[in-house]
C-alpha cells in the first residue's frame, strides 16, 4: 500500500511538472537556446549564432569582438534574424575576446564571453578558447576546427 501511494505521488508531482507551465500559459520553447558554433575557413575564425534548430527568430542576436591590447572592437547586432555571423580574419588579429548575446521573443536573454588566442603552427592555426566560468582553456587546432566546428551552447543570463 505505502510503495502504491509513493508511486502515485511521484506521478502526480511530474505530471504537475509538466502541466503547471502550460496552464498559466508559460512554455519553455527549447528550439529558442542559441548555439555559438566556431569554425576555421581560409586562415579565418567563423564564429555563428543561431537556434538549435536554426530555424528560431530571435528578437535580436549581438556579437562583439574585441581585440586584447585594443580599443577597435567589432561590434554587430542585428534585430528579427534566424543567425549572425561574423568572420575574423586571423591574420590581423591573433587574440580577442568574444562576446555574443541572444534574446528570444519572451526577452530572456542568453550570453556567452570566450577568450580566443590563436597562434600559427607549422602551416596550421592552435586556438587556445578560454570560456565564461571555465578555469582551464581549450585547445584545438585549425585543422579539427575545419573538419568538426565546435559548437556550444549560450548561458541564460537571469535579470536583476
Amino acid at each position: 500500500m505505502r510503495k502504491a501511494f509513493m508511486a502515485a505521488t511521484i506521478l502526480v508531482l511530474l505530471m504537475l511538472v509538466l502541466v503547471t507551465p502550460r496552464l498559466i500559459g508559460v512554455q519553455e520553447d527549447i528550439s529558442s537556446l542559441p548555439r555559438l558554433i566556431l569554425n576555421y575557413e581560409e586562415d579565418q575564425l567563423v564564429v555563428f549564432v543561431t537556434s538549435l534548430s536554426g530555424t528560431y527568430l530571435y528578437r535580436a542576436l549581438f556579437l562583439n569582438i574585441t581585440p586584447m591590447g585594443e580599443a577597435n572592437a567589432t561590434e554587430r547586432h542585428v534585430e528579427n534574424a534566424h543567425a549572425l555571423e561574423e568572420r575574423v580574419p586571423l591574420n590581423e588579429t591573433q587574440a580577442f575576446v568574444l562576446e555574443t548575446e541572444a534574446v528570444d521573443r519572451r526577452d530572456s536573454r542568453f550570453n556567452l564571453t570566450l577568450d580566443v588566442n590563436a597562434q600559427e603552427m607549422e602551416g596550421d592555426w592552435g586556438f587556445s578558447l578560454l570560456f565564461s566560468g571555465e578555469s582551464q582553456p581549450r585547445t584545438v587546432s585549425g585543422e579539427d576546427l575545419s573538419n568538426s566546428p565546435l559548437v556550444t551552447l549560450l548561458e541564460r543570463r537571469e535579470l536583476t
